[in-house]
Protein backbone atom coordinates (compact mmCIF):
# COMPACT_ATOMS: atom_id res chain seq x y z
CA UNK A 1 0.00 0.00 0.00
CA UNK A 2 1.39 3.43 -0.88
CA UNK A 3 2.42 5.29 2.05
CA UNK A 4 1.58 8.42 0.67
CA UNK A 5 -2.38 7.76 0.30
CA UNK A 6 -4.18 10.13 2.22
CA UNK A 7 -7.56 9.89 4.65
CA UNK A 8 -10.46 11.70 2.69
CA UNK A 9 -12.09 14.51 4.71
CA UNK A 10 -15.65 13.12 4.46
CA UNK A 11 -17.64 15.65 6.54
CA UNK A 12 -15.26 17.79 7.96
CA UNK A 13 -15.62 21.39 7.34
CA UNK A 14 -12.13 22.43 9.49
CA UNK A 15 -9.36 23.50 7.42
CA UNK A 16 -7.19 23.65 10.52
CA UNK A 17 -8.15 20.00 11.07
CA UNK A 18 -7.76 18.57 8.01
CA UNK A 19 -4.40 19.61 7.34
CA UNK A 20 -3.20 18.66 11.06
CA UNK A 21 -4.97 15.56 10.87
CA UNK A 22 -3.34 14.24 7.39
CA UNK A 23 -6.44 14.50 5.38
CA UNK A 24 -6.03 15.03 1.77
CA UNK A 25 -6.30 18.28 0.69
CA UNK A 26 -7.37 19.79 -3.09
CA UNK A 27 -5.37 22.76 -3.22
CA UNK A 28 -7.53 25.95 -4.02
CA UNK A 29 -5.39 28.68 -1.77
CA UNK A 30 -4.13 30.11 -4.87
CA UNK A 31 -7.74 31.39 -5.91
CA UNK A 32 -8.42 32.36 -2.54
CA UNK A 33 -5.09 34.96 -2.82
CA UNK A 34 -6.70 36.13 -6.18
CA UNK A 35 -9.72 36.91 -3.80
CA UNK A 36 -7.97 38.74 -1.07
CA UNK A 37 -5.93 40.59 -3.22
CA UNK A 38 -8.24 41.46 -6.25
CA UNK A 39 -11.32 42.29 -3.98
CA UNK A 40 -13.24 43.51 -0.83
CA UNK A 41 -16.74 42.01 -0.39
CA UNK A 42 -17.82 38.37 -1.69
CA UNK A 43 -21.07 36.38 -1.86
CA UNK A 44 -20.32 32.60 -2.77
CA UNK A 45 -22.68 31.04 -4.52
CA UNK A 46 -22.57 27.40 -4.43
CA UNK A 47 -25.44 24.52 -4.21
CA UNK A 48 -25.03 22.08 -1.40
CA UNK A 49 -22.19 19.70 -0.12
CA UNK A 50 -20.03 22.17 -2.33
CA UNK A 51 -17.56 22.80 0.26
CA UNK A 52 -18.68 26.61 1.34
CA UNK A 53 -17.90 26.31 4.77
CA UNK A 54 -14.26 24.87 4.39
CA UNK A 55 -13.50 27.20 2.11
CA UNK A 56 -14.97 29.79 4.52
CA UNK A 57 -12.26 28.01 7.17
CA UNK A 58 -9.46 27.81 5.03
CA UNK A 59 -9.93 32.35 4.34
CA UNK A 60 -10.48 32.58 8.18
CA UNK A 61 -7.27 30.78 9.16
CA UNK A 62 -5.28 32.74 6.20
CA UNK A 63 -6.19 35.80 7.84
CA UNK A 64 -5.34 34.50 11.03
CA UNK A 65 -1.77 34.06 9.68
CA UNK A 66 -1.64 30.57 10.47
CA UNK A 67 1.57 30.51 7.88
CA UNK A 68 2.40 26.47 8.86
CA UNK A 69 -1.27 25.00 7.87
CA UNK A 70 -0.65 26.41 4.64
CA UNK A 71 2.93 24.64 3.98
CA UNK A 72 3.60 23.70 0.69
CA UNK A 73 0.36 24.62 -0.58
CA UNK A 74 0.38 27.43 -3.21
CA UNK A 75 -0.33 30.45 -0.77
CA UNK A 76 2.53 29.64 0.62
CA UNK A 77 5.34 31.53 -2.13
CA UNK A 78 2.20 33.99 -3.10
CA UNK A 79 1.62 35.41 0.32
CA UNK A 80 4.83 36.97 1.89
CA UNK A 81 3.64 39.46 4.82
CA UNK A 82 1.10 36.86 6.65
CA UNK A 83 0.14 39.33 9.06
CA UNK A 84 -2.90 38.44 11.76
CA UNK A 85 -5.84 40.51 11.08
CA UNK A 86 -9.34 40.49 13.83
CA UNK A 87 -11.65 37.81 11.88
CA UNK A 88 -15.27 37.96 12.98
CA UNK A 89 -17.08 35.27 12.11
CA UNK A 90 -20.53 34.95 12.15
CA UNK A 91 -22.30 31.69 11.54
CA UNK A 92 -26.35 31.47 11.51
CA UNK A 93 -26.36 27.76 10.69
CA UNK A 94 -27.19 26.33 14.45
CA UNK A 95 -30.42 28.17 15.45
CA UNK A 96 -33.83 27.05 14.62
CA UNK A 97 -35.88 30.34 13.66
CA UNK A 98 -39.12 29.95 14.75
CA UNK A 99 -39.86 33.29 16.61
CA UNK A 100 -38.45 36.74 16.55
CA UNK A 101 -36.32 35.99 19.60
CA UNK A 102 -34.55 33.12 18.32
CA UNK A 103 -32.73 35.72 15.27
CA UNK A 104 -31.77 38.26 18.31
CA UNK A 105 -30.50 35.60 20.22
CA UNK A 106 -27.83 34.14 17.50
CA UNK A 107 -26.67 37.80 17.00
CA UNK A 108 -26.39 38.59 20.35
CA UNK A 109 -24.44 35.25 21.32
CA UNK A 110 -21.99 36.29 18.64
CA UNK A 111 -21.69 39.75 19.66
CA UNK A 112 -21.29 39.27 23.18
CA UNK A 113 -18.22 36.77 22.10
CA UNK A 114 -16.99 39.45 20.06
CA UNK A 115 -16.96 42.31 22.61
CA UNK A 116 -15.00 39.61 25.64
CA UNK A 117 -12.61 40.32 22.60
CA UNK A 118 -12.62 43.50 21.77
CA UNK A 119 -14.37 45.57 24.38
CA UNK A 120 -17.94 46.56 24.89
CA UNK A 121 -19.60 50.45 24.88
CA UNK A 122 -21.98 50.40 27.14
CA UNK A 123 -23.55 53.32 24.88
CA UNK A 124 -24.53 50.85 22.36
CA UNK A 125 -27.81 49.59 22.33
CA UNK A 126 -28.97 48.41 19.33
CA UNK A 127 -27.11 44.37 17.60
CA UNK A 128 -26.19 46.97 14.52
CA UNK A 129 -24.63 49.56 17.12
CA UNK A 130 -22.86 47.29 18.86
CA UNK A 131 -21.64 45.13 15.54
CA UNK A 132 -20.02 48.69 14.33
CA UNK A 133 -18.25 49.06 17.38
CA UNK A 134 -17.15 45.77 17.96
CA UNK A 135 -14.99 46.49 14.14
CA UNK A 136 -14.28 49.58 14.82
CA UNK A 137 -12.66 48.50 18.05
CA UNK A 138 -11.15 45.68 16.96
CA UNK A 139 -9.65 48.21 13.89
CA UNK A 140 -8.35 50.77 16.91
CA UNK A 141 -6.38 47.90 19.27
CA UNK A 142 -4.92 46.07 15.86
CA UNK A 143 -4.59 48.30 13.56
CA UNK A 144 -5.36 46.44 11.15
CA UNK A 145 -8.82 46.29 8.99
CA UNK A 146 -11.14 43.76 9.95
CA UNK A 147 -12.56 40.56 7.79
CA UNK A 148 -15.92 39.63 8.15
CA UNK A 149 -17.04 35.88 7.40
CA UNK A 150 -20.49 34.87 7.42
CA UNK A 151 -21.80 31.31 6.94
CA UNK A 152 -25.10 30.43 6.23
CA UNK A 153 -26.92 34.38 6.12
CA UNK A 154 -29.93 34.01 4.49
CA UNK A 155 -30.62 30.76 7.06
CA UNK A 156 -33.26 32.67 9.28
CA UNK A 157 -35.52 33.97 6.13
CA UNK A 158 -35.65 30.51 4.65
CA UNK A 159 -36.34 28.98 7.59
CA UNK A 160 -39.67 31.47 8.06
CA UNK A 161 -40.70 31.79 3.96
CA UNK A 162 -44.18 31.09 4.50
CA UNK A 163 -44.71 33.56 7.93
CA UNK A 164 -44.63 36.67 5.85
CA UNK A 165 -44.56 38.41 9.25
CA UNK A 166 -41.70 37.12 11.02
CA UNK A 167 -40.13 37.26 7.49
CA UNK A 168 -40.59 40.86 7.30
CA UNK A 169 -39.35 41.21 10.67
CA UNK A 170 -36.38 38.84 9.85
CA UNK A 171 -35.75 40.92 6.82
CA UNK A 172 -35.61 44.37 8.75
CA UNK A 173 -33.04 42.91 11.61
CA UNK A 174 -30.97 41.30 9.01
CA UNK A 175 -31.02 44.34 6.79
CA UNK A 176 -29.88 46.80 9.74
CA UNK A 177 -27.14 44.17 10.92
CA UNK A 178 -25.66 43.80 7.57
CA UNK A 179 -25.85 46.93 6.52
CA UNK A 180 -23.13 48.24 8.60
CA UNK A 181 -20.82 46.53 6.37
CA UNK A 182 -21.50 49.43 4.05
CA UNK A 183 -21.08 52.02 7.13
CA UNK A 184 -17.70 50.56 8.18
CA UNK A 185 -16.92 50.08 4.99
CA UNK A 186 -13.03 51.63 5.56
CA UNK A 187 -12.34 49.35 8.71
CA UNK A 188 -13.03 46.35 6.54
CA UNK A 189 -10.34 44.21 4.83
CA UNK A 190 -11.98 41.71 3.56
CA UNK A 191 -15.90 40.50 3.85
CA UNK A 192 -17.58 37.21 2.65
CA UNK A 193 -20.34 39.46 1.65
CA UNK A 194 -23.94 38.44 1.92
CA UNK A 195 -25.56 41.99 0.72
CA UNK A 196 -24.87 42.72 -3.26
CA UNK A 197 -23.06 41.01 -5.87
CA UNK A 198 -20.36 43.52 -6.51
CA UNK A 199 -17.98 40.38 -7.98
CA UNK A 200 -20.33 39.81 -10.88
CA UNK A 201 -18.82 39.50 -14.05
CA UNK A 202 -16.03 41.01 -12.35
CA UNK A 203 -18.02 44.54 -12.60
CA UNK A 204 -17.78 46.64 -9.69
CA UNK A 205 -21.67 46.73 -9.15
CA UNK A 206 -24.89 44.41 -9.90
CA UNK A 207 -27.10 46.66 -8.42
CA UNK A 208 -28.94 47.52 -4.94
CA UNK A 209 -31.17 44.63 -3.86
CA UNK A 210 -31.47 42.39 -0.85
CA UNK A 211 -30.91 38.49 -2.53
CA UNK A 212 -32.68 35.23 -0.48
CA UNK A 213 -30.88 32.54 -1.40
CA UNK A 214 -31.84 28.95 -2.03
CA UNK A 215 -32.01 25.63 0.29
CA UNK A 216 -33.14 22.60 -0.99
CA UNK A 217 -35.93 22.63 1.52
CA UNK A 218 -36.73 26.12 0.55
CA UNK A 219 -36.08 25.58 -3.58
CA UNK A 220 -39.27 22.55 -2.90
CA UNK A 221 -41.71 24.54 -1.60
CA UNK A 222 -40.91 27.16 -4.00
CA UNK A 223 -41.12 24.90 -7.24
CA UNK A 224 -44.56 23.43 -5.71
CA UNK A 225 -46.25 27.08 -5.87
CA UNK A 226 -44.38 27.59 -9.38
CA UNK A 227 -45.69 26.95 -12.53
CA UNK A 228 -42.42 27.70 -14.21
CA UNK A 229 -41.28 25.02 -17.07
CA UNK A 230 -37.84 23.94 -15.57
CA UNK A 231 -36.64 22.48 -19.18
CA UNK A 232 -36.03 25.90 -20.48
CA UNK A 233 -33.23 25.72 -18.11
CA UNK A 234 -30.99 23.48 -20.01
CA UNK A 235 -30.41 25.87 -22.76
CA UNK A 236 -29.69 28.64 -20.54
CA UNK A 237 -32.58 31.79 -19.55
CA UNK A 238 -32.20 35.21 -19.66
CA UNK A 239 -33.12 37.36 -16.66
CA UNK A 240 -33.12 41.10 -16.01
CA UNK A 241 -30.98 42.76 -13.28
CA UNK A 242 -34.07 43.80 -11.70
CA UNK A 243 -35.41 40.20 -11.21
CA UNK A 244 -32.64 39.42 -8.62
CA UNK A 245 -34.60 40.93 -6.09
CA UNK A 246 -37.53 39.02 -6.44
CA UNK A 247 -37.31 37.37 -2.69
CA UNK A 248 -41.27 36.68 -1.92
CA UNK A 249 -42.36 33.11 -2.92
CA UNK A 250 -45.94 34.74 -4.31
CA UNK A 251 -43.24 35.80 -7.45
CA UNK A 252 -44.12 32.73 -8.96
CA UNK A 253 -40.56 32.85 -10.22
CA UNK A 254 -37.94 30.18 -9.24
CA UNK A 255 -35.08 31.15 -11.31
CA UNK A 256 -33.77 33.99 -8.67
CA UNK A 257 -33.44 31.60 -6.47
CA UNK A 258 -32.17 28.65 -8.62
CA UNK A 259 -28.96 31.07 -9.30
CA UNK A 260 -28.81 32.05 -5.50
CA UNK A 261 -28.56 28.28 -4.76
CA UNK A 262 -25.61 27.81 -7.18
CA UNK A 263 -27.40 25.32 -9.46
CA UNK A 264 -27.04 28.17 -12.28
CA UNK A 265 -23.96 30.53 -13.13
CA UNK A 266 -23.82 33.45 -15.27
CA UNK A 267 -22.51 33.30 -18.35
CA UNK A 268 -23.05 36.13 -20.81
CA UNK A 269 -24.14 39.76 -19.98
CA UNK A 270 -26.17 42.05 -22.89
CA UNK A 271 -24.70 45.02 -21.44
CA UNK A 272 -27.72 47.09 -23.81
CA UNK A 273 -30.50 45.41 -22.46
CA UNK A 274 -28.85 44.44 -18.63
CA UNK A 275 -29.65 41.11 -19.43
CA UNK A 276 -28.12 37.92 -17.66
CA UNK A 277 -27.22 34.52 -19.55
CA UNK A 278 -27.96 32.18 -16.96
CA UNK A 279 -26.69 28.26 -17.36
CA UNK A 280 -25.55 25.11 -15.78
CA UNK A 281 -21.85 25.79 -14.78
CA UNK A 282 -21.12 22.11 -15.46
CA UNK A 283 -22.45 18.70 -15.98
CA UNK A 284 -21.68 17.74 -11.62
CA UNK A 285 -24.25 20.54 -11.20
CA UNK A 286 -26.83 20.22 -13.58
CA UNK A 287 -27.24 16.00 -12.96
CA UNK A 288 -27.02 17.20 -8.77
CA UNK A 289 -29.95 19.42 -9.61
CA UNK A 290 -32.20 16.77 -11.79
CA UNK A 291 -31.56 14.41 -9.14
CA UNK A 292 -32.31 16.88 -6.27
CA UNK A 293 -36.16 17.90 -8.14
CA UNK A 294 -36.64 14.66 -9.72
CA UNK A 295 -38.47 13.78 -5.89
CA UNK A 296 -40.63 16.65 -6.29
CA UNK A 297 -42.17 15.37 -9.86
CA UNK A 298 -42.10 12.26 -9.48
CA UNK A 299 -42.55 9.47 -6.45
CA UNK A 300 -39.01 8.61 -6.64
CA UNK A 301 -36.51 9.44 -3.64
CA UNK A 302 -33.50 10.50 -4.01
CA UNK A 303 -32.03 7.29 -3.21
CA UNK A 304 -33.90 5.13 -6.03
CA UNK A 305 -32.80 7.64 -8.53
CA UNK A 306 -29.77 5.65 -9.72
CA UNK A 307 -31.23 2.38 -9.79
CA UNK A 308 -34.32 3.76 -11.98
CA UNK A 309 -31.84 5.53 -13.88
CA UNK A 310 -29.30 2.64 -14.75
CA UNK A 311 -32.33 0.40 -15.17
CA UNK A 312 -33.95 2.34 -17.98
CA UNK A 313 -30.13 2.73 -19.87
CA UNK A 314 -29.31 -0.90 -19.68
CA UNK A 315 -33.06 -2.07 -21.20
CA UNK A 316 -32.54 -0.36 -24.24
CA UNK A 317 -28.66 -0.71 -24.46
CA UNK A 318 -29.55 -4.62 -24.82
CA UNK A 319 -32.02 -3.24 -27.57
CA UNK A 320 -35.44 -4.31 -25.01
CA UNK A 321 -37.84 -1.22 -25.39
CA UNK A 322 -40.62 -3.22 -24.21
CA UNK A 323 -39.07 -3.44 -21.19
CA UNK A 324 -38.26 0.03 -20.95
CA UNK A 325 -41.64 1.28 -21.57
CA UNK A 326 -43.00 -1.34 -19.01
CA UNK A 327 -40.65 -0.01 -16.34
CA UNK A 328 -41.39 3.89 -17.29
CA UNK A 329 -45.23 2.44 -17.20
CA UNK A 330 -44.81 1.74 -13.40
CA UNK A 331 -42.37 4.92 -12.86
CA UNK A 332 -45.89 6.64 -13.86
CA UNK A 333 -48.23 4.46 -11.85
CA UNK A 334 -46.60 4.80 -8.79
CA UNK A 335 -47.00 8.64 -8.19
CA UNK A 336 -49.11 10.32 -5.63
CA UNK A 337 -52.31 11.40 -6.69
CA UNK A 338 -51.17 14.82 -5.96
CA UNK A 339 -48.19 14.70 -8.41
CA UNK A 340 -50.32 14.05 -11.35
CA UNK A 341 -51.94 17.56 -11.75
CA UNK A 342 -53.24 16.19 -15.63
CA UNK A 343 -51.94 19.08 -17.36
CA UNK A 344 -49.44 17.69 -20.71
CA UNK A 345 -46.20 20.23 -18.84
CA UNK A 346 -45.58 18.24 -15.79
CA UNK A 347 -45.95 15.26 -18.12
CA UNK A 348 -43.38 16.32 -20.96
CA UNK A 349 -41.48 17.68 -17.37
CA UNK A 350 -41.07 13.81 -16.40
CA UNK A 351 -40.24 12.74 -19.83
CA UNK A 352 -37.52 15.35 -19.79
CA UNK A 353 -36.20 14.34 -16.44
CA UNK A 354 -36.02 10.72 -17.18
CA UNK A 355 -34.59 11.22 -20.44
CA UNK A 356 -31.67 13.91 -19.48
CA UNK A 357 -31.00 11.84 -16.41
CA UNK A 358 -30.20 9.07 -18.58
CA UNK A 359 -27.47 11.44 -20.21
CA UNK A 360 -25.14 10.78 -17.65
CA UNK A 361 -24.82 6.99 -19.18
CA UNK A 362 -25.63 7.07 -22.59
CA UNK A 363 -26.25 9.57 -25.09
CA UNK A 364 -29.74 11.30 -24.49
CA UNK A 365 -31.31 14.26 -25.96
CA UNK A 366 -34.71 15.81 -25.22
CA UNK A 367 -36.19 18.15 -27.46
CA UNK A 368 -35.69 21.58 -26.57
CA UNK A 369 -37.34 23.04 -30.47
CA UNK A 370 -40.32 22.47 -32.81
CA UNK A 371 -39.28 19.80 -35.59
CA UNK A 372 -37.76 17.80 -33.39
CA UNK A 373 -38.40 14.50 -31.74
CA UNK A 374 -39.16 14.37 -28.32
CA UNK A 375 -36.46 12.28 -27.12
CA UNK A 376 -33.40 10.43 -29.27
CA UNK A 377 -31.34 7.75 -27.06
CA UNK A 378 -27.91 6.28 -28.96
CA UNK A 379 -26.48 3.03 -27.82
CA UNK A 380 -23.67 1.44 -28.91
CA UNK A 381 -25.53 -0.10 -31.62
CA UNK A 382 -28.67 1.66 -31.97
CA UNK A 383 -30.75 4.95 -32.32
CA UNK A 384 -33.82 5.19 -30.53
CA UNK A 385 -36.49 7.94 -31.82
CA UNK A 386 -39.54 8.72 -29.42
CA UNK A 387 -42.40 10.39 -29.84
CA UNK A 388 -45.50 11.09 -27.05
CA UNK A 389 -48.40 12.08 -27.65
CA UNK A 390 -50.88 13.12 -25.15
CA UNK A 391 -54.55 11.72 -25.67
CA UNK A 392 -53.03 10.78 -29.08
CA UNK A 393 -52.78 7.08 -30.42
CA UNK A 394 -48.90 5.65 -31.29
CA UNK A 395 -49.99 5.29 -34.51
CA UNK A 396 -50.35 9.09 -34.81
CA UNK A 397 -46.91 9.25 -32.54
CA UNK A 398 -45.56 7.07 -35.35
CA UNK A 399 -47.13 8.69 -38.32
CA UNK A 400 -45.40 11.98 -36.87
CA UNK A 401 -41.98 10.58 -36.87
CA UNK A 402 -41.77 9.41 -40.54
CA UNK A 403 -43.74 12.51 -41.99
CA UNK A 404 -41.40 15.13 -40.12
CA UNK A 405 -38.44 13.13 -40.30
CA UNK A 406 -37.12 12.82 -37.63
CA UNK A 407 -34.67 10.04 -38.94
CA UNK A 408 -33.12 11.97 -41.37
CA UNK A 409 -30.16 13.47 -39.34
CA UNK A 410 -29.13 9.65 -38.75
CA UNK A 411 -29.52 8.30 -42.31
CA UNK A 412 -26.00 8.17 -42.25
CA UNK A 413 -24.85 6.46 -39.17
CA UNK A 414 -24.72 2.76 -39.39
CA UNK A 415 -26.85 1.93 -35.92
CA UNK A 416 -29.68 0.43 -36.36
CA UNK A 417 -32.64 2.93 -36.02
CA UNK A 418 -35.73 2.38 -33.90
CA UNK A 419 -38.69 4.25 -33.89
CA UNK A 420 -41.21 4.33 -30.76
CA UNK A 421 -44.58 5.96 -30.94
CA UNK A 422 -46.11 6.38 -27.28
CA UNK A 423 -49.48 7.60 -26.52
CA UNK A 424 -50.13 8.64 -23.05
CA UNK A 425 -53.64 8.81 -21.51
CA UNK A 426 -54.15 11.59 -19.13
CA UNK A 427 -57.64 10.31 -17.96
CA UNK A 428 -55.57 7.19 -16.47
CA UNK A 429 -52.52 9.44 -15.80
CA UNK A 430 -50.03 7.03 -17.66
CA UNK A 431 -48.82 5.41 -20.54
CA UNK A 432 -50.97 3.57 -22.54
CA UNK A 433 -50.33 2.01 -26.11
CA UNK A 434 -46.58 1.75 -28.04
CA UNK A 435 -45.71 0.67 -31.16
CA UNK A 436 -41.86 -0.19 -31.85
CA UNK A 437 -40.84 0.12 -35.55
CA UNK A 438 -37.73 -0.67 -37.04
Amino acid sequence: MNAAVRKLPIGIQSFEDIRNQGFLYVDKTALIYKMATMGKPYFLSRPRRFGKSLLLSTIEAYFQGKRELFKGLAIEKLETDWLEYPVLHLDLNAEKYTSIEALTYILERHINGWEDTWGKDTRENSLSDRFIGVITRAYEKTGRQVVVLIDEYDKPLLQVFNDEKLQTEYLKTLKAFYGVLKSADRYLRFVFNPFSLLNALSFSRFGSYWFQTGTPTFLVELLKQSEYDLRTLIDGVEMKESAFSEYRVAENNPIPLIYQSGYLTIKDYDERFHLYTLRFPNDEVKYGFLDFITPFYTSVGDEDNGFYIGKFVRELESGDVDSFLTRLKAFFADFPYELNDKTERHYQVVFYLVFKLMGQFCDAEVRSARGRADAVVKTQDSIYIFEFKLNGSAEAALKQINDKGYLIPYMADNRKQIKVGVMFDASERNIGQWLIEE
